[in-house]
């Protein structure tokens, strides 16, 4: 007898062999005797966009979304649903829905702006509803469900410490070093300039002052000389400082899944830890300075358990506009709140 998840996996191996028909067929079978599965309802809803049955799509999605709301990936595939169907409105509250969770999600804003304007034209289909299919993952021999469990349900139900979906990948941004590029190449431009104009400016004093300290012509010309070859090294310490700062921002990687933050940096001493929301002692703090308002951008510090006994600090430096911070911090504090809860117990 075949199982739910062998059914499943058959379906998802059609599907991923573009034999969506005949995967919507088994999907809707175990939809029909499993109708309070999600995933099920999820993986249909994914064919059903595929072999163009809109209608039937959009109603999988709603179900799914009614049992689980912070399912970013189907509220969006359900937006782009409503609006290529015209239903603009409704579209506009799962786009919100979205951007609440991260307002850098693909390409919601702009979807949000044409339903706002009503405007209907080339709006396209996801491409996101065209990926794979996931098979079931087993754990110790049983299915582990892909919907939003808590790490200790994953650990005392199936014995895995599954980390869930990827929500968000970030990068540091570069523009987030400016202010750190400018620090480096004001002193030796000031340098320059003075030794430039130490000749007027001495000019300009008191004759009383100005002629001891005038300098034959020789003298001014090693000035210029000085100053030329100080701005030589400032130009090439400008040029080296900001290829390193943007290496190195390009290094600096952020991974948000559903139940923690992988974070890797460095350039050659690459550091990389993973912190379970379960482990953060505090809410996530939003920081922001006067340089990172001009320059646009935010971070976020987190404080952890990295022991029974220990707390770490770890601060998230310029991952992205104050608004895409400001989402992540939202959804960070409300994961924190799910995943502490029922670890609380253990931890000591």
């Amino acid at each position: 007898m075949t199982t739910p998840e062998q059914a499943y996996n058959e379906a998802a191996d059609l599907y991923n062999a573009h034999r969506y028909d005949e995967a919507a067929t088994v999907l809707q079978r175990l939809v029909t005797d499993h109708p309070e599965n999600v995933e099920y309802h999820h993986a249909l809803a994914i064919c059903q966009v595929n072999i163009g049955q809109y209608d039937a799509a959009i109603i999988n999605l709603r179900g799914v979304l009614a049992a689980d709301a912070g399912r970013a990936d189907d509220a969006y595939t359900l937006g782009c649903l409503l609006q290529h169907q015209g239903e603009y409105h409704e579209a506009e509250e799962a786009f919100r829905a979205v951007a609440a969770v991260s307002p850098s999600y693909r390409d919601v804003q702009q979807r949000l702006a044409q339903c706002a304007a009503r405007d209907g034209a080339a709006v396209a289909v996801p491409t996101v509803v065209l990926a794979d299919l996931p098979r079931v993952i087993t754990a110790n021999g049983r299915a582990l469900p892909q919907g939003l469990l808590s790490a200790r349900r994953i650990v005392d139900d199936y014995g895995s410490g599954d980390v869930g979906e990827l929500v968000q990948a970030c990068r540091q941004q570069v523009r987030y070093h400016l202010p750190a590029m400018a620090r480096s190449i004001t002193v030796p431009v000031l340098i320059t300039l003075l030794l430039v104009s130490l000749p007027t400016i001495v000019r300009l004093l008191p004759s009383a002052i100005s002629q001891p300290l005038a300098l034959p012509p020789s003298g001014v010309h090693l000035l210029h000389v000085l100053a030329e070859l100080l701005l030589v090294v400032c130009c090439l310490r400008a040029a080296g400082t900001v290829g390193w700062l943007t290496i190195e921002a390009r290094c600096y990687k952020i991974n948000i899944y559903q139940r923690g933050v992988d974070v890797s940096s460095g350039v050659f001493r690459r550091q990389k830890r993973f912190i379970w929301f379960y482990q953060l002692t505090e809410e996530p703090q939003y920081l922001q300075t006067f340089a990172t308002v001009v320059c646009h951008t935010a971070s976020l510090a987190l404080h952890y358990n990295d022991a029974s006994s220990t707390t770490q600090d770890t601060t998230l430096e310029g991952i992205g506009s104050p608004a895409e911070v400001e989402g992540l911090r939202g959804y960070i504090k409300f994961r924190r709140l799910a995943e502490r809860g029922p670890m609380k117990g253990i931890l000591t």
